[in-house]
């Protein structure tokens, strides 16, 4: 490495798998640059590289973010399911099937 460049991750965990690729670039470098030269988009077809779908550490970053030494950039994926949608769908399931084990008959052992 030399001064003129810095050592950077791109990641990506998808459907199919997940990838962290290790990259040298320029230094000046943006999140665009190191996702396009990633060639993480050749791996996982389904990435679409749009603001708002990228951060650095967790943190939602802007496209055009110039990169330091060590970060981590992070492309995200858009949610198969709302979160909040599945956890509703989950007590309603689950309140249907208490309500009905509380409707059925229940039978006294008499051989006690």
């Amino acid at each position: 490495m030399t001064s003129k460049t810095i050592k950077v991750e791109v990641a990506y965990v998808g459907i199919g798998g997940q990838a962290i690729i290790p990259l040298e670039i320029p230094l000046g470098s943006t999140v665009l640059n190191a996702i396009l030269q990633s060639k993480m988009q050749d791996k996982f077809r389904e990435i679409i590289i749009s603001e708002g779908q990228v951060g650095i550490f967790g943190e939602l970053v802007p496209l055009s973010r110039q990169l330091k030494a060590g970060d981590r950039v992070e492309v995200y994926r858009k949610l198969l399911r709302d979160p909040k949608m599945a956890r509703q769908e989950r007590v309603q399931k689950a309140r249907l099937a208490k309500a009905r084990l509380k409707s059925q008959p229940r039978y006294l052992d008499s051989s006690k």
